[in-house]
């Protein structure tokens, strides 16, 4: 079932990828369909729950980012941008609050990593990582690891 949004997934990592943007309507429909498989799958109170405590961590990282950057840059630059933020919040509904946290350090820590190597062998200057297409790259493969392994 979940595997129904792989395929926006997929044109999402290369949106971003290319042009360093999602379109709107591209997260509006994840949301909508990541909310209904979950929905469907979980239920009403599990997903709420998950949505809820995915959320809080969120915050906390987000505050201790916001703080950090604060500091760093002097309020000139943003750590992170409002798309990115809007994407990995609507991937709450399928995680339980520990596994979501472990998703988040595999997932950013495999896309700066990929993202270093891009630079490096492609003398890339963009400074800009498409975090999304990291993301999304780590949660096809998640979807397809837990529908045909587990």
């Amino acid at each position: 079932m979940e595997l129904l949004i792989v395929p926006l997934l997929l044109w999402m990592v290369y949106e971003d990828f290319l042009w360093r943007q999602v379109l709107l309507w591209h997260l509006i429909l994840l949301g909508l369909l990541q909310v209904g498989i979950c929905v469907y799958k979980y239920g009403w109170i599990s997903t709420g729950w998950n949505v809820l405590l995915d959320l809080a961590v969120l915050l906390v990282i987000g505050v201790a980012v916001g703080i950090y950057s604060f500091f760093r840059f002097k309020g000139k630059t943003q750590p992170i941008g409002l798309g990115d933020v809007v994407f990995i919040a609507l991937l709450t509904p399928y995680f339980d609050y520990r596994t979501f946290l472990y998703f988040l350090i595999g997932s950013f820590t495999l896309t700066l990593i990929a993202w270093m190597l891009w630079c490096f062998f492609s003398k890339e200057k963009d400074r800009n990582i498409p975090l999304i297409s990291g993301v999304a790259t780590c949660y096809v493969c998640w979807l397809i690891y837990n529908t045909f392994l587990v």
